[in-house]
This record gives structure tokens, C-alpha cells and sequence, in this order.
């Protein structure tokens, strides 16, 4: 159990009192002792270095994998032979070893290992993901798989819970504490806050790294955070996990690492803009944009804003590719189209150069990790679908609002919300479509796998949309029991 040390809340009056709260960056994943050594240069190289390390955890994690049985949940392999039968009603998470989080209609969750083993009992721990509004698990696990834990605090009068930390193999490395963890996004360590709203960080073992001393604090790499230390002048610094001071009065708000470029931190000035620090925490691009700047996901590019002038795009380096004039422009997706608002007014797809591909009536955004949009009239119920080309794949009547927006790289979108038996409609990240009545669909790194309500299997090669598996199994019609 981590040793927590006491400390009380320091009186307003004292004029270097510790300022709190947390800064919850976006949703990020691993590798970041590899890329914090790479050049400030190698923006690109690290876009897909990382992106090959997330899709072979995710081949790793996933030699085996959960498929729909009656009102269960079974487990089978790559050849769609079944491991097991029986493992629950739902599945909660998947960590980078192959364990697997699962629960059944009680609420009650257990762990099991990537065979179908069980490793904790059902019941004996309430397992669940931080203090997240959910998102894909291997961006807000641990790098190797550290789960919350939760419980009830009778002495605590609000109802709030006790929490706790268990790794990948069953082993709680943190007990039950009136202590709040927050995600590790990907990382080696996290932040947590004690009874007394005071932030430190923990690591994957549960040890303390550094005491809850802060009432601000933002992890940003394994070797980094974010603190804010003094009074309202005050500005935020960034020390090592010894709690050595790195950079002092680095930035008027706490520092957060880039979402689509975790080696990349964001730092606000106290003229109110927002610069860019490398890995090695040197200016990378000083202050100038109003709003968070935002790479695009290959790190080829740069959102930003100009305040009143409106929204443009950079390259790395700072060149300007789009003059600030738009009312909205997002970050380009990988084929180089991004969705923007002209100072007319109008909404419309455009590639990096700024030449429009088309426009349209209503707005349009883009669906998080494709190169799909979505655009209709806010409040119908009714979206379109569209590519990066502008080409309607869904739309009009058909296109129900149950539009499948988790962080994974393909779309589901419901063939009739109000009867779940008839299926959903998958797409890749392109917009082709894979299936027309798909039960479950799993991004297994380097294939997808997809369960038809007729118990056809199938696994779809991701580059090239192609069948590479299919088999349809004589079990039990899965179904959904809401009683």
C-alpha cells in the first residue's frame, strides 16, 4: 500500500499557497521513452513509429479475442477455434498483455488472462478505468495495463468511493484508499488526489513518486509534470519525477502534451497565446496562437489561431500554408483534407493547400482516427456521412444517430436504432464499407474482426478491406436480455 504523506490544506492567507485542480490531457498512447530522444526534426517519423508500436500491441493483445454467445460473452482465436464459453455478459477493457476485464448483468467484474483463465474471482474486486468518460483502453490504461479498483467508503458521508490500483496479473499494488487516481493515458505513471484535494503521482508498482503537494499538477511524459506552485501570479514549472526543478515559470497555465504528438507540449504565455516545446523542453515555436494549437496525426501540420483574424494551418517548421481567415479549421486528416468554416460562412472540405473539395449546407467534422466526416443540421437526428472526397456513403433517412464514435479507426453505424437484431453497417477509416450486419467489430491491430448476427466470423485484413478468414459457427443465436 502507498504511503501517503498527510498533508493538511494551507490557509489563503499564507502568500505562497499551492494552487489545485487537475489538467486531464487528451487521450494519448505509449512509447514515450523512445520518442522523447528523437530530434526535434523527426516529428513525422515519430507519428509513425508510434503508430506501428499501438498496432503491434494491439496484434499482441490480441491473439485471442471476445465474441457475442446468447447473452454472454465467449473468447476464441485467430482460427475461430473457442477457448471458452462463458466469461460474462460484457467486456469492459483489454490490456497490453492480453488480459481482459469482464463483467456480468450484476455489475460485478472479474479478470481474465488472454486463455480465458480466470485470474481474479467475479465480484472480488470492482475493476473499472479511472476517472475517464471513456475512450479506447489502451489510451487510458497504463503502458502495461494498470486498472482502477473501486469500493465503498462507509465512514464517508457524501457516498464516495475508496480507490485502488491492480495490475494486468491480478495484483492490487495499491489498496483500497480515499484516494482518486486519474488515467495513465498510456504512460508509467499517473496523477492522484488525496482526501485533502492535493495532486502527486504514482507509478505502475503503486509507489508515490512525488507527494501530494500540489493542488495543480499535469503528468506530461514518464520523465515530466506540470506544476503549478505559489500564488495567482504565479507560473507553472516543470520538474522530474524527483521533484527537481526543470523549467521555472515556464507558462501561465499548466503544460499538456499534444494529442496527436505526445513528445510535443503545449504552453501558454502570459500574453495569452499558446507556443510549442520539443521533447527536450526547448521553444520548439513561441507563442502564436490564441486557442491550443493542434498537430494533424502524421505531424506533418499545424492548426492554429490568429484571435479575431480567424483560423489557418502551418507546417512544422512555422511556415504558413492557410492564412488565418477562417472561422474554423480543424487539423488535416492522414490523406491531407481537413474540414473548415470560410468568413462567409460556409462549410466545406479542403486539402492542405486550401483549394476547397466541396462544400456544404450544414457543418461538418471530422470522426475521430478516419478520414471520414460527418454533417447535418445540429439537432435532426439525421448526419450524413461523407469521405475525404465529399462523397456521401451514408446519409438521408438511413443514417441513424447511433454513429459508433469510439477512439478506434473504423465506423458502425445502426441499420435501425430501435431494433438492435438488425445489425449495424461497418466501414473502414476510407469509408468502404466491410459489413452489413455486423454484431461486434474489433480493431485487432492488424485485422479487424467481425461477428454477424447469423455467428458468421470474419477477419478483414486492415490495408487492403479484404476477407482473409470467415467461418460461421453453429452456437447459441446471441441475444440481449435487459431484464
Amino acid at each position: 500500500m502507498p504511503v501517503f504523506k498527510k498533508t493538511e490544506p494551507v490557509k489563503p492567507s499564507i502568500k505562497k499557497w499551492i494552487i489545485g485542480g487537475i489538467c486531464i490531457t487528451a487521450l494519448i498512447g505509449g512509447g514515450w521513452l523512445t520518442y522523447a530522444h528523437l530530434s526535434k526534426n523527426n516529428t513525422e517519423v515519430v507519428a509513425k513509429k508510434r503508430k506501428k508500436v499501438q498496432e503491434k500491441k494491439r496484434e499482441a493483445m490480441n491473439e485471442t479475442f471476445m465474441y457475442r454467445v446468447g447473452d454472454g460473452m465467449g473468447l476464441m482465436n485467430r482460427n475461430f477455434e473457442i477457448l471458452t464459453d462463458n466469461i460474462g455478459n460484457w467486456q469492459l477493457a483489454r490490456t497490453p498483455i492480453g488480459t481482459t476485464v469482464v463483467g456480468n448483468k450484476d455489475g460485478e467484474t472479474s479478470l481474465i488472462d488472454k486463455n480465458g483463465k480466470t485470474i481474479t474471482e467475479m465480484g472480488k474486486y470492482k475493476i473499472g478505468l479511472f476517472n475517464s468518460n471513456g475512450g479506447d483502453a489502451l489510451d487510458i490504461i497504463s503502458k502495461n495495463g494498470i486498472l482502477s479498483i473501486y469500493g465503498d467508503n462507509p465512514d464517508d458521508d457524501e457516498g464516495r468511493d475508496f480507490n485502488g490500483l491492480i495490475n494486468a496479473k491480478g495484483e492490487v499494488v495499491s489498496e483500497l484508499a480515499e484516494v482518486t487516481y486519474m488515467p495513465f493515458f498510456g504512460r508509467e505513471i499517473g496523477a492522484f488526489m488525496n482526501a485533502y484535494d492535493r495532486w502527486g503521482v504514482v507509478n505502475e508498482k503503486g509507489e508515490v513518486l512525488i507527494q501530494p503537494d500540489y493542488e495543480r499538477l499535469s503528468v506530461i511524459s514518464d520523465r515530466y509534470i506540470s506544476v503549478f506552485q505559489g500564488d495567482s501570479d504565479a507560473k507553472s514549472d516543470i520538474l522530474d519525477l524527483k521533484g527537481n526543478m526543470v523549467k521555472e515559470n515556464i507558462a501561465s497555465e499548466l503544460v499538456t502534451p499534444d494529442y496527436h504528438q505526445p513528445d510535443k507540449f503545449i504552453f501558454k504565455s502570459g500574453n495569452g497565446k499558446y507556443g510549442i516545446l520539443n521533447s527536450q523542453l526547448e521553444v520548439e515555436h513561441e507563442p502564436f496562437s490564441v486557442t491550443i494549437p493542434t498537430y494533424s496525426a502524421d505531424g506533418k501540420y499545424i492548426s492554429f489561431s490568429a484571435g479575431e483574424d480567424g483560423y489557418g494551418l502551418m507546417s512544422r517548421k512555422g511556415e504558413i500554408i492557410i492564412p488565418a481567415k477562417y472561422k474554423m479549421l480543424l487539423s488535416p486528416n492522414e490523406k491531407g483534407i481537413l474540414a473548415a468554416q470560410d468568413e462567409n460562412e460556409q462549410y466545406c472540405l479542403m486539402d492542405v493547400t486550401g483549394k476547397v473539395i466541396k462544400n456544404f449546407d450544414h457543418s461538418i467534422y471530422p470522426l475521430t482516427k478516419t478520414n471520414l466526416f460527418s454533417t447535418g443540421q445540429m439537432g435532426s437526428g439525421l448526419m450524413d456521412i461523407v469521405d475525404s472526397t465529399g462523397k456521401v456513403i451514408e446519409g438521408g433517412e438511413e443514417a441513424y444517430p447511433a454513429v459508433d464514435r469510439r477512439s478506434v479507426d473504423f465506423l458502425m453505424v445502426s441499420n435501425d436504432q430501435k431494433d438492435i437484431k438488425k445489425g449495424s453497417r461497418v466501414y473502414n477509416k476510407d469509408g468502404q464499407k466491410l459489413s452489413d450486419n455486423a454484431l461486434i467489430a474489433s480493431d485487432l491491430g492488424d485485422v479487424y474482426f467481425i461477428q454477424e448476427w447469423d455467428n458468421t466470423m470474419k477477419l478483414v485484413n486492415k490495408k487492403t478491406s479484404k476477407v482473409i478468414k470467415e467461418k460461421t459457427l453453429d452456437i447459441e443465436t446471441p441475444y440481449y436480455d435487459y431484464d
